[in-house]
């Protein structure tokens, strides 16, 4: 199979953005309101166009900026996936997906001990 089901694809997406380990580095100090990362993994397809399609892996960016009196801030997210497709030796599909999202910060006392991140 060439091309893999569109759902299958973006199921593949979002289940790997969900496990995607993000490096997030503040881009200053620690005060800074922007702060840039990365993600990287494996990415596996699931449902039924899985069987012709290899594990692949990802990788992408992300930056966030906090609001400075504001406990919402706003997170972009572009990651690449590509995957080989079983029984060709030269076939592959990729994946370029980005998101934009509300990020609510918990308040959070200086002493806390846990965080959400």
């Amino acid at each position: 199979m060439r091309h893999a089901n569109r759902g299958v694809k973006m199921f593949a997406v979002a289940a790997s953005l969900a496990a995607s380990v993000a490096l997030a580095g503040s881009a200053q100090a620690q005060s800074s309101p922007i702060a840039f990362g990365i993600t990287a993994g494996a990415t596996k397809a699931i449902g039924s166009g899985s069987e012709s399609i290899n594990l692949g892996y990802h990788a992408g960016a992300l930056v966030q900026w906090n609001g400075p009196t504001l406990p919402v801030g706003i997170r972009g997210d572009v990651v690449y996936h590509r995957f080989s497709i079983k029984d060709a030796s030269d076939a592959s599909e990729s994946i370029t997906a980005g998101t934009v999202n509300l990020v609510y910060n918990f308040p959070m006392g200086a002493g806390a001990q846990i965080t959400p991140y």
